[in-house]
C-alpha cells in the first residue's frame, strides 16, 4: 500500500488535476449573476467570465414544519417511480455551492440540475465554476456556507480561525495513472527523469510522489517541472520537454494513443486521499439543517444514479461536455469509470471511513510541512454526520428502492 501523499496549499487538492476533460464554455443555468472565473485548470489563474444572467424564479419557501413528498425524475428508460419518502423543506430555498472542477467530477451537479433533483427537494443551487484558489476566500466571506468543496481547504480554514466541518466525502481516492516515455520501462527506472506537474503540491505532484515512494526511488533524484495545468503535462511529454507525469482522463487516452508506458494505475492501489468533501459552516448547518440535507439529497441521488444507471450518466456527461455519445464512447466510459473509482459510494459514512480520512488529512498536512498542534481533527471530521441523519430518515433506502442497489464492491 502506498503511503498517502497529498496536494499542498490552497492551489492543491483537485485543481484541474482531477479533471478528466474540459467543460463547455457555458455554465449550466445559475440562480444568480455571480461572477466566477471559468477554468478547466483551477490550479492556474483563469479568465473571468460572468455566469448566465437569466435567473429562474425560486419556489416560495415552505415552512419547515411541513413535510414534502418526492416525485421521482425520469431516467434513461423513461421510468418514474412513485415515492412515499417525505422530508422537511429547506429553511433557505437558495444556496451558492461553486464547483472548482468543470469536468466529470462536476457530473453530480450537472445531473442534479438536469434531472431536477435539487428542485425536487425544494432547493435552487447556484454552482458557478471557480478556481480552486477562490474556495477559501469565498468560504471566509460567508458567501459559501455548504457544498462539495476541496478537502484540502479544511485545516487551512481552521488555521485562519474560522469554523468548518466535513460532513462526508465525495472523492476519497486517487484515480490517476502514471505514464512515462517508452524508454522508461518501470517506475524503478525514473531516477534522473523529469516529471511534469501542474504546480508544486498539486494532485499530479502528490500522485507522482506516491509512485516514486512505492518504487523506492528518492524524490530528490528526479526533477519536477511545474507546467501550470494537467493538460500541459501530456503536451510536454509529447514534445519531449518532460519524461513522465500523472493524470486522469482524457489525457490517459492520449497517452495510450501516443505509445507512452503506463507505469502505475493508482486507482488499483486504493490509496486514501482527501479530495472533495461536503464542507459546511457548522453554525449555519445547525440553523439550516434541512437546507444542507436538501443539497446532499440532490447530489447523492445524482451520484447513486451515476453508480446504477450507466446510460443516464453517459447522456448527461456527453451533453455537458459536448461529446458525441457514440463517437466518444471510449472517453465517456473511461471518465465515468474514473469518477466511480475515486468516489465514496453515496451511503452513510462509516466510522472506519471517517477515521481513515482523518488520518489521511493529518498525513497530508505532515507532507505539506504544516503543524497540526492544537487542532482537534475530530471536531472537523465528525464520526456521526448529516449522512446518518439522512439514513435515519430512510433516504438511502428510498434511493435503493427507486434505482436499485449499488453495485457490489
Amino acid at each position: 500500500m502506498f503511503a498517502l501523499v497529498l496536494a499542498a496549499g490552497c492551489g492543491g487538492g483537485d485543481d484541474d488535476d482531477s479533471e478528466p476533460a474540459a467543460a463547455p464554455e457555458t455554465n449550466p443555468p445559475a440562480a444568480s449573476n455571480t461572477e466566477a472565473p471559468e477554468t478547466t485548470d483551477p490550479g492556474t489563474e483563469p479568465e473571468t467570465t460572468t455566469a448566465p444572467s437569466e435567473t429562474t424564479e425560486p419556489t416560495e419557501t415552505t415552512e419547515p414544519t411541513e413535510t414534502t413528498e418526492t416525485t421521482e425524475p425520469s431516467t434513461s428508460d423513461g421510468s418514474s417511480a412513485p415515492s412515499d419518502y417525505t422530508f422537511e423543506p429547506p429553511e433557505e430555498d437558495k444556496l451558492l455551492a461553486p464547483l472548482f472542477s468543470g469536468s466529470t467530477y462536476a457530473l453530480p451537479a450537472w445531473m442534479a440540475d438536469e434531472l431536477g433533483l435539487w428542485e425536487k427537494y425544494g432547493l435552487e443551487v447556484d454552482y458557478p465554476l471557480v478556481a480552486s484558489t477562490q474556495v477559501i476566500p469565498l468560504y471566509l466571506s460567508g458567501d459559501v456556507k455548504f457544498g462539495a468543496l476541496g478537502g484540502y481547504t479544511l485545516l487551512p480554514i481552521v488555521r485562519l480561525g474560522e469554523s468548518v466541518k466535513a460532513y462526508g466525502w465525495f472523492t476519497n481516492r486517487f484515480a490517476y495513472k502514471f505514464f512515462a516515455d517508452p524508454e522508461i520501462q518501470t517506475a524503478a527506472d525514473l531516477e534522473g527523469a523529469s516529471i511534469g506537474i501542474s504546480q508544486p503540491g498539486g494532485l499530479p505532484h502528490a500522485a507522482s510522489l506516491a509512485v516514486l515512494e512505492t518504487a523506492g526511488v528518492d524524490s530528490e533524484s528526479v526533477t519536477f517541472v511545474p507546467l501550470g495545468s494537467v493538460g500541459n503535462i501530456i503536451t510536454s511529454m509529447i514534445s519531449g520537454q518532460v519524461d513522465a507525469g500523472a493524470f486522469g482522463t482524457p489525457y490517459t487516452v492520449t497517452a495510450e494513443e501516443e505509445g507512452f508506458n503506463m507505469l502505475a494505475d493508482l486507482a488499483q492501489e486504493n490509496i486514501p486521499f482527501p479530495g472533495v468533501a461536503y464542507l459546511g459552516n457548522p453554525e449555519w448547518v445547525n440553523e439550516n439543517p434541512n437546507t444542507a440535507k436538501a443539497y446532499l439529497r440532490g447530489w447523492l441521488e445524482a451520484l447513486w444514479i451515476i453508480f446504477t444507471d450507466d446510460q443516464t450518466a453517459r447522456e448527461v456527461l456527453a451533453e455537458y461536455m459536448e461529446l458525441d455519445i457514440d463517437a466518444d464512447d471510449a472517453l465517456l466510459t473511461a471518465s465515468i469509470d474514473e469518477l466511480r473509482a475515486a468516489s465514496e459510494p453515496p451511503v452513510p459514512a462509516s466510522a472506519d471511513t471517517s477515521e481513515e480520512l482523518k488520518q489521511a488529512t493529518l498525513k497530508a498536512e505532515e507532507l505539506k510541512g504544516e503543524s497540526i498542534d492544537g487542532i482537534d481533527v475530530n471536531s472537523i471530521i465528525p464520526d456521526r454526520d448529516l449522512f446518518q441523519e439522512l439514513d435515519d430518515e430512510g433516504f438511502f433506502a428510498h434511493l435503493e428502492s427507486t434505482y436499485g442497489p449499488l453495485p457490489a464492491g
